[in-house]
């Protein structure tokens, strides 16, 4: 057993102590969004009541001190991803945003008819379709690397898919429906050979490992700030910072900018020049408390106690022969979809919910990798670091009540 608290810990999330349908909440639903800590919370209400204003542009004193709460928290995502150089992290509006500022403001614009772009069937849909406007757009090609049942890949099909047309490899970190995270090493290495650029979407990762993109060696990273206990509507692209100087405005306002004219207009720098407008400063605040937070916590007790909940949970699991269960086994994977054989898993979902559990039921924005699994939709439990094995008791049964409530 792991050495904090886990029901200290608890304590410090307002919303695990509330009860619905009269049971306590069980809350299996973190790849799609956490909890909130109080710290982020409170930073967010105390912002709004004693630092609100607009940030880079007033000389007055709360402008600068909301200016430096603001850049704080780049400073925070720089070292949370491991980033030298702060001005190659942009503060956005969340994980999507993030992509279609790579595919709208660095891709597009250097695509050519003919030219490739290969993504994976493990990606979530956010990591799929901007891609495919940009191909779309510009009369590219859009290939895909497939994976088989169990969410691997055959390295070799990626050779095969490389072309000298390639002009982008966009992969997930970690599948949001399977909880397999990706060995990057191999794939950016074959990039590389190719000099051919990463993204890599890591919304379901930064929560449960640390990342480090230097490590990684990818070109583009992107995180959101509501997956890793902060606000939403906000979060961060990491640009390599060989690409800092390839991107065009993709969306014009004040701020990106240093000069306007009737006749010409002289654009920012990176980071400003992607980022028009006024910011979500509450979100980006509060993104910052989120990342101390979890700081305070640490990786090595949030791996080691998630690991311990996976490892239970797949040992209960294999004794539940009316579950079909998709994805590897792992020991490191927080989320699992399943389906209750002969019942929509929408059905299942609402009957375990009177029991106070949530689980996410649906095709999860991953249609590509539901067609590759043979489903059109599953059942999701999704763990955090505040979750606890009795927890997992708890929606094991209400299966076994949803099992019997539908008499098969």
């Amino acid at each position: 057993m792991v050495s904090l608290d886990v029901d200290r810990i608890r304590q410090d999330f307002p919303i695990l102590q509330r009860s619905v349908h009269g049971y306590p909440l069980i809350y299996f639903d973190n790849a799609a969004t956490s909890q909130k800590p109080h710290v982020v919370i409170d930073s967010v209400t105390s912002f709004y009541s004693h630092s609100n204003a607009n940030v880079h542009r007033g000389i007055h004193y709360l402008s600068n001190a909301a200016t430096d709460l603001y850049e704080d928290t780049r400073h925070k995502v720089s070292d949370f991803l491991d980033v030298s150089d702060t001005g190659t992290v942009i503060l956005t509006h969340g994980a999507t945003e993030s992509i279609n500022i790579v595919a709208r403001a660095w891709l597009e614009p250097r695509l050519q008819a003919g030219d490739e772009v290969i993504v994976t069937s493990l990606d979530h849909h956010s990591n799929i379709i901007p891609w495919h406007i940009a191909c779309e757009n510009k009369g590219a090609v859009l290939k895909w690397l497939h994976c088989d049942q169990l969410g691997n890949f055959d390295l070799v099909d990626l050779t095969h898919l490389v072309t000298d047309r390639t002009k982008l490899i966009a992969v997930i970190h970690t599948s949001n429906v399977t909880g397999k995270t990706i060995d990057l090493q191999p794939i950016i290495a074959l990039a590389k050979q190719y000099n051919i650029p990463v993204s890599v979407d890591g919304a379901q990762t930064a929560a449960h490992s640390p990342i480090s993109v230097k490590d990684i060696g990818c070109d583009f990273y992107t995180i959101t700030g509501h997956k890793i206990y902060g606000p939403s509507g906000v979060g961060a692209l990491y640009i390599n910072n060989k690409h800092k100087n390839d991107f065009v405005p993709w969306m014009g306002g004040g701020n990106m900018i240093h000069k306007v004219s009737e006749n010409s207009i002289v654009y920012g720098d990176i980071p400003f020049l992607l980022e028009a407008g006024t910011p979500p400063i509450a979100s980006v605040v509060g993104l910052g408390k989120a990342i101390e937070y979890i700081e305070s916590i640490g990786f090595d007790f949030i791996e080691k106690h998630e690991k311990e909940l996976s490892l239970y949970m797949q040992h209960k699991l294999k004794d539940m022969e009316w579950l079909n269960i998709y994805g590897s086994d792992t020991s490191n994977s927080t989320i699992f979809s399943f389906n209750m054989k002969d019942i929509h898993p929408h059905d299942v979902a609402m009957v375990i919910d009177r029991k106070g559990v949530a689980v996410r039921a649906g095709h999860h924005c991953a249609q590509p990798l539901m067609e590759r699994l043979g489903v059109s939709s599953t059942c999701r439990a999704s763990l955090a670091f505040y979750n606890t094995c009795a927890e997992i008791d708890t929606f094991l049964e209400s299966l076994h009540f949803c099992r019997n409530f539908f008499k098969f």
